[in-house]
């Protein structure tokens, strides 16, 4: 672990705990798109969810139950978590704020979202984090995706740094730490699980005791 040389982060539930207030504005969007899909009225398809979820524990699931298919369903629930305005509920977290510095100072930063970039500003602002402190930025729409690795091959070939001495920190497995672990990269997984990963956070914060470590054992 001495050779790392780059640490990259997502946003959506990886710099940011979910909470129910998060939950429901993610879910008025997915059910927007779900009316769209089924041309029905918003009013009746937020009703019939709301019923279901209670029942199903799922948001995924309740709006499969409405007539949606699931890889549909899915991904308005995605969509939900990065497109919808969340930026009102987050509190500037002056802890989170000081470890990205830290950590900017020490590696190289870079931030990789499938939100939009307005969004994702808003929400770096709310948390009180300095967007400047990423390089590169990919967001929502790049043709750069986490999915197929690309995302990863495009910041090493711009930060000029390999693969292997790069770490992503994310809380998919399927998109943030298996993609980037078949590259030879480290990973961090944060507010999820993944026997995958190469670290398991409870919390963001434990990322700062990774980092310690990692700079005490490359002095020695």
């Amino acid at each position: 672990m001495n050779n790392l040389r780059a640490l990259g982060f997502d946003l959506d539930k990886t710099l940011y705990k979910p909470n129910d207030e998060i939950d429901k504005k993610i879910q008025d969007y997915a059910c927007e798109q779900a009316s769209k899909y089924l041309g029905s009225p918003y009013i009746s398809v937020r009703e019939k969810f709301a019923e279901q979820l209670q029942a199903l524990n799922s948001g995924r699931r309740a709006i499969m139950s409405l007539g949606v298919p699931e890889e549909e369903a899915r991904g308005m629930i995605q969509e939900g978590l990065e497109n919808a305005d969340i930026s009102s509920t987050l509190e500037r977290d002056e802890r989170l704020a000081s470890l990205i510095e830290k950590a900017s100072r020490r590696y190289k930063t870079f931030l990789i979202t499938g939100s939009r970039e307005s969004l994702s500003d808003k929400k770096l602002e709310a948390l009180g984090i300095n967007k400047n402190l990423f390089y590169p930025q990919l967001y929502s729409g790049v043709e750069h995706k986490r999915e197929n690795g690309a995302a990863f091959r495009y910041v090493s070939d711009i930060l000029g740094i390999p693969l292997e001495e790069m770490m992503f920190v994310g809380d998919r497995e399927s998109v943030d730490i298996i993609p980037a672990n078949a590259l030879g990269m480290k990973t961090a997984i944060v507010n999820a699980q993944s026997a995958h990963a190469t670290y398991q956070l409870n919390e963001i914060y434990d990322l700062e005791k990774i980092l310690f470590e990692i700079n005490l054992s490359s002095q020695s």
